[in-house]
């Protein structure tokens, strides 16, 4: 008994050795084929980086980008603004320039017109200097040859004509003073004029610049704009295929680590099935071999049993003759002490 269970023991270890043996040898392959799976995943981890790190400076180019076009408008706006001032002080300098020049013709205008008036005024002082220095002459030889009543109407006519020289040259200055006056209302309707249509281009040219830079802003912006939607729409694009590449590789890696896990579990339950069926079999070859070792124990139990009962008869026997020769001694004994 103690024999076949020890060889019971023996097999039992040699099938469970096989069967761990078996076990480990697909561990091993399923732990290489792990590590091989996490070789794949750390693969799709640096690419995942990858595309984060393209992601990162598409990003970087499009806030460059945006930084660059801020500064080409700002840059515009500089220049129009410089550009803008320039106009405005040419301007303003051409506006001086022709008032300046406005009021140098009306000075030059007015002191030539006086020039001429004064220069006309002493003709004509001198042309009555000159009549009345012959008048004097005439009334002082009208004095020598004459009576007094010629010398009274002769100082008459003097008075006369003194009075009207004083008319005429009070009219003449009124009138050569109003002429003045109107040369320079004149001069300064037009000097108005001049700088009314002056500060009109002005105003012009300042909503031309304006109305150009309102343009030019609304292109960059509108250049900006379609730059930043472009980057804006290639960035999207980038981020949907990557992640749609990673949603691919995780539903095939997934797919792929439950396919080698289903075929593992099936793999270890047709092992453990085969084990089972081994052992199975192993178990029903020791019962049997257990049975056959236990009738052929029984039989040479039985034949011993019948060797030892035949040697218990003949030990009887033997002591039944041994008694009997211990009496048989025992007599004689007694009859040798006797």
């Amino acid at each position: 008994m103690a024999a076949l269970a020890e060889q019971r023991g023996r097999e039992k270890a040699a099938a469970d050795k096989d069967w761990g043996r078996k076990l480990g040898g697909r561990d091993k392959e399923l732990v290489g084929r792990t590590k091989e799976l996490d070789k794949q995943l750390q693969g799709a981890d640096e690419r995942n980086k990858a595309l984060s790190k393209l992601l990162a400076e598409t990003e970087a180019e499009l806030s460059q980008a945006n930084a660059l076009w801020q500064r080409r408008l700002d840059d515009a706006q500089s220049e129009w603004g410089r550009q803008v001032a320039e106009v405005e002080a040419s301007w303003e300098k051409r506006v001086g320039g022709a008032l300046r020049d406005a009021e140098g013709r009306l000075v030059d205008e007015a002191r030539q017109r006086y020039a001429q008036e004064r220069q006309q005024w002493e003709h004509d002082r001198s042309d009555w200097e000159h009549w009345r220095v012959r008048l004097q002459e005439d009334l002082d030889a009208a004095r020598a040859g004459a009576g007094l009543d010629a010398r009274k109407g002769l100082a008459a006519q003097l008075a006369q004509a003194d009075e009207r020289t004083a008319a005429e040259r009070a009219s003449l200055e009124r009138a050569w003073t109003a002429r003045l006056e109107s040369s320079e209302a004149a001069w300064v309707q037009r000097l108005e004029t001049e700088q009314r249509t002056a500060m009109t281009r002005l105003e012009e040219c300042r909503q031309r610049w304006a109305a150009e830079k309102a343009a030019l802003e609304e292109k960059w912006a509108q250049a900006a704009g379609e730059a930043e939607g472009k980057w804006r729409r290639k960035l999207d694009e980038l981020r949907s295929k990557w992640s749609q590449e990673q949603a691919a590789a995780d539903s095939a890696w997934a797919a792929r680590l439950e396919e080698a896990h289903s075929r593992w579990l099936r793999e270890r339950g047709e092992l453990e099935h085969g084990a089972a069926e081994k052992l199975a079999c192993a178990q029903e070859l020791a019962v049997a071999r257990y049975d056959a070792l236990r009738g052929q124990l029984e039989g040479r139990v039985a034949a011993i049993s019948e060797q030892l009962a035949g040697l218990t008869a003949k030990e009887g026997k033997k002591e039944a003759a041994r008694k009997e020769l211990k009496q048989e001694v025992g007599k004689v004994a007694a009859e040798l002490t006797g």
